[in-house]
């Protein structure tokens, strides 16, 4: 009898226990949830007024809408759905999900190819200096990183093959070495949009400031989801 009791008692702790453990992810869940919603609606908002302020039929007009629709847009959807993918078990599922991380990334890349190509061709049409200003050189660096990390992915995805040919001691390096370049893009995409807004010639009162918030706003969001999220290994 004394045994049973035993029994039943800890049949019962265990039941509170997984009773609370489910509680807190419940908690955890709904969290992540709102998280998503306000990530998602950031770099919606951001990438919207871009368009909507700046997108006026000029040449110049489609650096930043392309910038916007690239980095604030896509490429912040790219890192969550990555930062996601972490925490599924290798399987179909999670291959899925990194095949259209990538995909997001190729049109992130794509639009910064154009809004990369619009500004360096108006300031060629005008006969300004190309690369001469802080905002320029850090912008020149991101478009760099973001040809490096995609690169970088093509070689850490093991559905590709590339990853088995590589030296044993260089697997793990290769996927620490995309994950952290594609963060330093994305952040660095931040700072040039930043220092780009700020710039007089294209100041304009609240309606700029309002966007540079929702960039910092949506910086904050993707920092927050990734740098919080346990990641599962081994990766795809």
């Amino acid at each position: 009898p004394t045994r049973m009791a035993d029994t039943r008692t800890n049949f019962t702790a265990l039941q509170v226990d997984e009773a609370a453990e489910e509680k807190v992810e419940g908690r955890g869940d709904g969290r992540k949830v709102v998280h998503k919603v306000l990530l998602h609606a950031f770099a919606g908002s951001a990438t919207a007024l871009v368009a909507a302020t700046f997108m006026d039929g000029s040449r110049f007009g489609w650096h930043p809408t392309m910038m916007a629709a690239a980095y604030a847009f896509a490429m912040a959807q790219g890192v969550h759905l990555a930062t996601d993918a972490t925490k599924l078990p290798p399987g179909n599922r999670r291959l899925q999900q990194l095949i259209v991380h990538a995909w997001t990334m190729a049109a992130a890349i794509g639009c910064a190819g154009l809004g990369a190509y619009a500004i360096y061709s108006n300031k060629t049409l005008h006969d300004k200096p190309h690369f001469a200003t802080l905002h320029a050189k850090v912008g020149l660096a991101t478009l760099c990183m973001s040809v490096v990390a995609p690169l970088l992915g093509v070689v850490s995805f093991k559905k590709l093959g590339i990853y088995e040919k590589l030296p044993v001691a260089m697997q793990a390096q290769s996927k620490w070495l995309h994950r952290n370049a594609g963060k330093i893009t994305f952040f660095l995409a931040a700072g040039a949009s930043l220092l780009g807004l700020k710039t007089p010639s294209i100041f304009k009162g609240w309606v700029t400031l309002v966007i540079m918030g929702l960039v910092l706003a949506n910086s904050a969001a993707v920092a927050m989801y990734v740098f919080a999220t346990p990641k599962s290994e081994p990766r795809e």
